[in-house]
């Protein structure tokens, strides 16, 4: 509701109240001459939500024209900010909805079928049993909404697509790629092309790899969510810019989860349009290879094609029909087929029991699973798994662990009260000769081509997918004030530098009285002792430009220091060989880069340097390079920051 409704709404009771209660005539004068002031206001708030609502239904009805008219008046006289953005973000939808009829397909409509909101992804039947996970979960650790509660993660896939949101609360496309040692690396987003301010949610990518369909409600749509498709670039290993899939796949309502059957036999999705806010319909179309298109102008006709009505009548529930396009069959939930009567508190009983039975094997998983990541835990000595990732994998198990246990608890509660509520009826409900649920196979080695099945699958259980930990980037730049990072003295780089000596202390000197100088130095001495020394400098002006912030810091002996390749020289002979040796610049080089790196390489780069880019590929092997640096050392920083995130093959060259 627009807020200026709220506000008059507010001023009408405020008034009738006071006018109840106060008694005081002159006070009730005041508040008539307050009344008829905030009138005019009033009533202009609420014509303005009369006609928002009236463009609204015209955008939501495909009148575009009208609708992005209506808008504009009503953006002609608003003032409020965020209200102005949102009527703005109307007239282009509307705009783009003209643009979208211009080509527009008219589908041939097999089945539909209505079905709650926020469960409705488990109704493709040919996606597989068990294939979409919950959230929170290892991959995505937030809880979602309606539209992202789950998360498609089927087994056997070495790369998963899937949403998740940035620091902002988007929901983008990410992905996460199964490596040779068993870790998935980091969520990655997929890339800018696929990002809006909005949210790119339920991701699908197509039986031949070759397209990525998802949805979102930033990207150029006509209203709500819109659905998308990318296809996979070969050459830069990329997704493409997203394309609209046009109407009527896209409304000015929200469209979800396009997916072609692998038998190439329909194309499904799902739509919030034409049904109550907690439902969806998911509409089953015959498969086009090469759809018509054309422009659509005619209101009747627009307004047809997108109720996208079946060419035959709707099955009822459990009945089958058979098409030109084959048979689409409603089955029977998992659990019913033990069910010897219609009665609904029967059907409700068996339900009970199959869900606890399945609740008691996850807890049964889990409890496994948590058992190996404790012995995991205690025995870890392999860098690349960091205890701090191993407790937050043992603290997402025992949350769920508890979740779980909860739920059974109540299932429990719930089995015992039907139990007596049959044996105050009389009723006997043999449970021990009850056996486990058993599903027929959806996707059979061999499916039979002429057949659609809607029917209702199981979630999967929690899977707990071990991410590969972030490793530390040290930052070997010179600075003061922050945490001081002791690095070993073999990290000091190839060349002449020159670096600030602070003092010789203990080796157990605090590290705290440093006073936040970085990078610190230490070397042992033949007396016990330890040089400490501050930065790395490439030229003695540098150096010198530094010197007294070390200072005033109260290091007041400090002094400048040389070496030459990790060999200690005067500060004389440095200053000599620097002016003699020429002026070079150098890059650095990244070879033989593999897709699930090339977006940590790049994130890397721009964080750490400001220099330019260049990408090239030849035998399917990506290079790129960074520079010019004037500077070794700078390259040496950037090289170091690469290699320590795990970037293999990184040089220093020297640029010719």
């Amino acid at each position: 509701m627009y807020k200026g409704t709220i506000f008059s709404q507010f001023i009408k009771y405020l008034l009738l109240l006071l006018s109840q209660y106060v008694e005081d005539m002159n006070i009730r004068g005041l508040w008539t001459i307050l009344f008829l002031s905030f009138a005019p206001l009033v009533l202009r708030s609420q014509s303005f939500d009369t006609e928002y609502r009236k463009a609204d239904s015209l955008q939501r009805a495909y009148s575009f024209e009208e609708a992005r008219a209506a808008f504009d008046s009503l953006l002609k006289g608003c003032s409020d900010s965020s209200m102005v953005d949102n009527l703005q973000k109307r007239e282009v939808q509307c705009e783009n909805g003209l643009s979208l009829l211009r080509f527009a397909g008219n589908p041939e409509v097999v089945a539909v079928k209505t079905v709650p909101a926020r469960s409705f992804f488990l109704y493709y039947s040919h996606l597989g049993d068990s294939t979409w996970m919950a959230l929170p979960n290892s991959l995505v650790t937030v809880p979602g909404s309606t539209w992202t509660n789950a998360v498609y993660l089927p087994k056997g896939r070495g790369t998963h697509i899937f949403s998740a949101p940035d620091e902002s609360g988007s929901w983008n496309l990410n992905y996460s790629v199964l490596g040779a040692d068993s870790l998935w690396s980091r969520p990655e987003m997929i890339g800018e092309e696929v990002t809006s301010t909005g949210n790119e949610i339920l991701p699908m990518v197509s039986c031949d790899g070759k397209y990525l369909y998802f949805s979102s409600d930033g990207l150029f749509g006509m209203g709500g969510y819109d659905l998308y498709r990318c296809k996979w670039n070969e050459d830069t290993q990329e997704w493409g810019e997203p394309e609209n899939l046009g109407f009527p796949f896209s409304s000015p309502a929200d469209d979800f989860l396009y997916s072609d059957t692998p038998d190439g036999k329909f194309t499904i999705f799902a739509s919030n349009r034409d049904c109550s806010g907690d439902s969806v319909r998911i509409y089953v179309l015959a498969f086009e290879v090469l759809p018509v298109k054309k422009a659509l102008t005619d209101m009747e006709e627009i307004r047809r094609i997108a109720k996208l009505r079946p060419s035959v009548s709707e099955p009822a529930q459990n009945e089958s029909v058979t098409t030109g396009h084959g048979e689409i069959r409603d089955t029977v939930e998992a659990g019913t087929a033990a069910i010897r009567t219609n009665d609904k508190q029967y059907e409700d009983y068996f339900n009970a029991l199959s869900e606890h039975r399945k609740v008691e094997a996850d807890i049964s998983d889990l409890e496994e699973c948590q058992k190996k990541d404790r012995t995991a835990y205690v025995e870890v000595e392999d860098e690349t798994v960091s205890k701090d990732s191993l407790e937050n994998i043992l603290l997402v198990e025992e949350n769920e662990l508890f979740s779980l246990q909860q739920k059974l608890s109540g299932i429990s509660s719930r089995i015992q009260s039907m139990e007596t509520d049959f044996l105050s009826k009389g009723m006997i409900v043999d449970a021990e000769n009850i056996q486990p649920d058993k599903k027929e196979n959806t996707v059979p080695e061999k499916p039979e081509t002429s057949i659609y099945t809607f029917r209702k699958m199981d979630m999967a259980k929690k899977r707990y997918f071990r991410i590969r930990p972030k490793k530390k980037v040290f930052d070997y730049s010179f600075k003061t004030g922050e945490k001081t990072l002791i690095v070993p003295v073999d990290s000091i780089p190839v060349g002449l530098v020159y670096q600030i000596h602070i003092f010789n202390a203990p080796a157990n000197y605090p590290i705290k009285r440093l006073k936040g100088l970085s990078p610190v130095f230490k070397r042992k001495l033949a007396n016990g002792k330890c040089d400490y020394s501050a930065g790395i400098f490439h030229s003695y002006d540098e150096v010198m430009q530094h010197l007294n912030i070390v200072k005033k810091l109260g290091f007041k002996d400090a002094y400048v220091t040389a070496f030459d390749s990790g060999i200690s020289v005067s500060v004389n002979v440095a200053r000599k060989r620097e002016k003699e040796q020429p002026a070079a610049t150098y890059k650095v080089v990244i070879r033989d880069l593999k897709e699930s790196e090339q977006e940590d390489a790049r994130a890397l780069i721009m964080s750490n340097s400001k220099k330019d880019i260049v990408r090239e590929t030849e035998n399917n092997n990506v290079t790129y390079s960074v520079g010019p640096f004037v500077s070794k050392f700078s390259a040496d920083s950037l090289a170091n920051a690469l290699t320590a995130a795990g970037i293999p093959d990184v040089t220093v060259e020297i640029l010719q």
